[in-house]
C-alpha cells in the first residue's frame, strides 16, 4: 500500500464512524422534531372533547392556517358537531390558546378580531 492508499483507507473509517453518529443523532432528534410546540399542544387535548377540543381539532386541520374571525371558527366548530356560543368559543381562544398555550395570535382591531397560528 502507498501513503495515499493508507491516507484514504483511514479516510474512510473515519467517514464510516462519523456517519454512524449521525445517523443515531438523528434517531434521538426525530421524536423532538415531531414535538413542535402547535402539536404538542393540540395533542395535549388529543380526544377533542369540549370546547377546548373542538378548536384543538379545527387548529390540528389546519383551518387557522389564514386568520379567521370568530365567528368563522364558531361556524366551522358547529359543522364539525361542536355547539357552543360564540362568547365561548371567542373567551377559549383568547384566553386558552392565545394566552396560556400561546398558539394563537390575533390580527385586527376590537370587535373584529383574526386569529391564526403563531408562526
Amino acid at each position: 500500500m502507498s501513503v495515499d492508499s493508507k491516507v484514504l483507507e483511514k479516510i474512510f473509517q473515519r467517514l464510516e464512524t462519523l456517519e454512524s453518529k449521525v445517523s443515531q443523532l438523528e434517531k434521538k432528534l426525530k421524536p423532538a422534531e415531531s414535538s413542535t410546540a402547535n402539536a404538542t399542544a393540540v395533542s395535549a387535548i388529543s380526544d377533542f372533547e369540549g370546547l377546548s377540543g373542538g378548536i384543538s381539532k379545527v387548529i390540528k386541520e389546519g383551518f387557522l392556517n389564514e386568520p379567521k374571525l370568530v365567528s368563522e371558527i364558531n361556524s366551522e366548530l358547529n359543522r364539525l358537531g361542536y355547539y357552543y356560543p360564540i362568547t365561548s368559543v371567542n373567551k377559549v381562544l383568547y384566553i386558552d390558546f392565545m394566552k396560556r398555550l400561546n398558539l394563537l395570535t390575533r390580527i385586527g382591531k376590537r370587535r373584529e378580531w383574526r386569529y391564526v397560528i403563531r408562526k
